[in-house]
């Protein structure tokens, strides 16, 4: 039990890094908003956060977790009850947060396209609701969770299932044009990968230091600006373009090959994270710290003949990343628990995930102290502060006021019984 605690709250650690890292990464991506101005007002920012690089783990830790709370195959029978679950751990917030926004937007969105985007099928029937984009992911997510169903139904081989997601993907980008259903394919690999980890006996129990957990999110930090072999992919090699037909708008491949280039780095940062470790643990880790290194010597060899944009802040967190892998290798890991405040933010990632951009949208409406870097520092603190309060009461207060309530209907008191049913025969059965 003391093992499996640690586990819970490095894991919920992790979750709430990477939701806090996209709400610092859409701080400065939606800086004009946020100000109130629709110019830059003397703000630039030369670090790019790995917003989108956390959406990928996001998407390995939801297989993990699906992996580790279904250890028994689902039956056509028992899918309900998975389905109804996993419908009241998304549905109540995410409805709260699309209300929200219709509450406050200028825009005029049709019946249909609100209804699409409580459908989640914002993405492939309709985009997104402006003021809350973020629920891009929702789509890929609840998309994830309904093919998790015959794979767990017909126990499918992962292998199989990611050599089929990897080719399906290739097929709509190379052959029939199809930018959505190829980023299904690649995005699907990621949360395929997850719930190998979760499934897998392939991997040796471990206990890294917490200094390693440490320099592994410094090393996240420094991923997006000097990942070489991501723009290898896409510029050199071109492996994100679609080979036929006209070529695609900015983002509707959203998640494309060259993402596969943070896959290293994810498998390090899930299975230390969940104390295990990979096989070849020390060939991943080595290749991760090379590729800033190439990048960082590909940039000096373009110095002498372009002006170059180094990445300062990127390489400082490279830079701590490193000092304290060193010292993680090198200190028995007498508690590898991360701060509590990291757990906390863990406890409430996703209600932070879902409103912080409605809180930017917001913000930017007062018109008050705006225009200046000085007003955008004190806007960017107001939306963290009202993010993390926002996230608190929509976790802790409003989700479990709503599930009581959708328990008391028919259809999920059904559930209910189904559910203790079944927890009970796992439990005689282990007996």
């Amino acid at each position: 039990m003391i093992g499996r605690k640690r586990f819970e709250y490095n894991l919920e650690a992790l979750r709430g890094f990477a939701a806090f890292t996209v709400l610092l990464m859409h701080l400065s991506s939606y800086s004009f908003e946020l100000n109130g101005t629709a110019e830059a007002s003397g703000i630039f920012f030369p670090y790019q956060f790995p917003g989108h690089f956390a959406v990928l783990l996001f998407f390995m830790l939801s297989g993990y977790v699906i992996g580790l709370t279904t250890r028994q195959p689902l039956t056509w029978a028992t899918t309900g009850a998975y389905l109804k679950k996993r419908f009241l751990r998304l549905y109540p917030i995410y409805v709260a947060g699309i209300l929200f926004v219709l509450c406050f937007t200028h825009r005029h969105y049709s019946f249909t396209a609100i209804s699409t985007n409580l459908a989640f099928l914002q993405g492939a029937a309709a985009p997104p609701l402006e003021e809350i984009a973020v629920i891009w992911s929702l789509h890929y997510e609840v998309l994830f969770y309904l093919l998790f169903i015959p794979i767990s139904v017909f126990a499918l081989k992962p292998a199989h299932c990611f050599v089929f997601s990897l080719l399906w993907a290739f097929f709509f980008q190379l052959v029939v044009p199809a930018p959505l259903l190829a980023t299904y394919g690649y995005g699907f690999c990621f949360w395929r990968l997850g719930l190998w980890l979760a499934q897998t006996e392939r991997v040796m129990p471990a206990r890294p230091s917490r200094y390693t957990l440490l320099g592994l999110l410094f090393l996240m930090l420094a991923s997006n600006s000097l990942n070489i072999v991501r723009d290898v992919l896409h510029f050199q090699l071109h492996m994100d373009l679609m080979r036929r037909g006209p070529q695609p708008q900015v983002n509707s491949m959203i998640i494309p090959f060259s993402d596969f280039s943070y896959l290293p780095l994810a498998l390090l940062v899930i299975t230390s994270f969940t104390d295990k470790r990979l096989r070849y643990r020390s060939w991943l880790m080595a290749f991760v710290l090379a590729v800033p290194v190439g990048g960082f010597l590909l940039q000096l060899y373009h110095a002498r003949t372009q002006a170059v944009n180094y990445q300062y802040f990127a390489y400082l967190f490279y830079l701590v990343s490193v000092v304290l892998l060193l010292l993680g290798s090198r200190r028995a890991p007498a508690d590898n628990q991360l701060p509590k405040f990291m757990v906390a933010l863990g406890s409430i990632s996703y209600g932070v995930y879902l409103i912080h951009v409605p809180l930017i949208m917001l913000m930017g409406r007062v018109s008050p102290f705006s225009g200046t870097a000085t007003s955008w520092v004190v806007r960017a603190l107001l939306v963290i502060g009202l993010s993390l309060v926002a996230g608190y009461l929509l976790e802790k207060v409003y989700q479990p006021f709503a599930v009581r309530q959708l328990k008391k209907t028919a259809l999920f008191k059904s559930a209910s019984s189904a559910t203790l049913a079944t927890t009970k025969q796992t439990f005689m059965e282990e007996a």
